[in-house]
């Protein structure tokens, strides 16, 4: 198999493809195969087309993508992306052999990676190949747990109902968004307010976001659609608000948003969690959510910052 479109480096196996469609065709079949673990990777693909198709016709600037290709037997047998505008990098399941050659590459490369998400089979072997290649100093920010449902184990639903977020909702809806991210974040500066509040319009001009109303009338939880797939949809950002924790209203949000997503023809749906937090990881599990695969998100500093 060739990868057309490729630039090659100094590590056998690996070499970058510049073209989305070249390497949707040789990827194909694993993507679809699996389509919640590589829900991230169709993100990319979108973003990848709808940046050829701004460029195409217009100078504003778009953001750059690689697709990494390991290449064995005339297969293509895993993948990296890269985002040359927030030097941010995905990685597919990897061996650690392949995670070491692709760090090793990467850095022959001259790809200054700020993060990236790895399998946490493969981290080690990926940081210590790239670290020692570059000079860059790594922490792991935290891990991840990718979590998959096909059919939902619906809660008790007797206390509220699920309503499509409107611009009614902005404020709340802005509120709910700053909270989950300085919960999921505390390490990180608060976000603005300004952007935020320009992030939930686009969300509610979309339809992404869901509200659990409470039988009297008060909204107290959210989750929203973040990805899609041809079969699947990716769900996120679920927030409760600290008062009302701990009476599964969460759970109603997430089970009632999927069923829903499967309703309207979705086969599944998938979600992220922080492997640190247990009680999240519990309430997915009970509503029928399993775990389907364990990354790490990894920062790298490097001499020159």
């Amino acid at each position: 198999m060739s990868v057309e479109g490729t630039s090659s480096g100094t590590v056998p196996g690996w070499s970058v493809c510049t073209d989305v469609e070249n390497f949707l065709q040789h990827r194909k079949e694993a993507i679809c195969a699996s389509e919640s673990l590589y829900c991230k990777t169709w993100a990319a693909i979108k973003r990848a087309r709808q940046a050829t198709a701004s460029r195409s016709g217009s100078t504003t600037e778009t953001e750059t993508l690689f697709f990494v290709c390991r290449v064995s037997n005339s297969q293509l047998v895993a993948h990296a992306i890269f985002s040359k505008s927030s030097q941010s990098l995905l990685v597919s399941e990897v061996t650690e052999e392949q995670a070491s050659a692709l760090a090793t590459f990467l850095a022959s490369q001259s790809y200054n990676l700020r993060e990236a998400d790895v399998s946490i089979d493969a981290v080690a072997a990926f940081t210590q190949a790239y670290c020692q290649a570059t000079g860059a100093l790594h922490k792991v920010e935290f891990n991840q747990g990718l979590y998959e449902v096909s059919e939902v184990q619906m809660p008790d639903l007797d206390r509220g109902k699920l309503l499509v977020a409107t611009e009614g909702h902005k404020e709340i809806v802005c509120n709910f968004f700053i909270g989950f991210f300085c919960d999921a974040f505390p390490q990180r500066d608060p976000p603005n307010r300004e952007k935020m509040e320009s992030k939930v319009l686009k969300k509610l001009s979309c339809r992404e976001v869901y509200l659990w109303q409470r039988d009297d009338g008060d909204i107290v939880s959210m989750a929203c659609v973040v990805r899609e797939t041809p079969k699947t949809s990716s769900i996120s950002i679920v927030y409760t608000p600290l008062k009302e924790r701990k009476q599964g209203y969460a759970a109603r949000v997430v089970a009632s948003l999927s069923q829903a997503r499967l309703n309207a023809g979705k086969t599944a749906c998938n979600l992220h969690t922080d492997l640190a937090n247990a009680t999240s990881n519990h309430v997915y599990v009970k509503v029928g959510y399993t775990l389907i695969w364990k990354f790490s998100k990894i920062q790298f500093t490097h001499t020159s910052d």
